[in-house]
This record gives structure tokens, sequence and C-alpha cells, in this order.
């Protein structure tokens, strides 16, 4: 994410959209490979999709830390 204000411009989570890639690409790769049992299968997609889940949450909460702490609302 960016953002640009008059005297500020940040970038939060640079990286975070290349390591979802990574961690699908890589997830793609394992539920194609027939050689692993369906079991196996399932508890690797549920801890790479706990893994997504907790870097987007992190990035929200990040932004929202960002913003609330940095900027005052303005009031019309």
């Amino acid at each position: 994410m960016t953002g640009l204000s008059d005297n500020l411009m940040l970038k939060i989570g640079e990286n975070v959209n290349s390591t979802i890639r990574k961690l699908l690409k890589k997830q793609n790769k394992i539920k194609s490979n027939i050689d692993i049992s369906n079991q196996i299968k399932k508890k690797y997609e549920r801890r790479i999709n706990k893994k997504i889940y907790n870097l987007t949450d992190e990035l929200h909460w990040k932004t929202i830390k960002l913003l609330t702490y940095n900027f005052t609302p303005l009031h019309i």
C-alpha cells in the first residue's frame, strides 16, 4: 500500500504481494502432486492459508496503527 499526504509518502507491505504469490504457487504445486495423499494436501493447504491470512491481517493492523497515530481526523 502506498499513501501520499502534504509532507509524507508512505509504503506499507511492499513485499507482501510477492510473498503471497510464492505461497500460492507452493500450494498449487502441492495440490497438483499425485504422489501426496489427500490428508497431507489438506494439512499443507490449511497451513499455507493460515500464513496468508496472518500476513493480510498483519498488514491491515499495521496500516490502521500508522494511520491512527500519525494523522488527525478532519472535523467538518
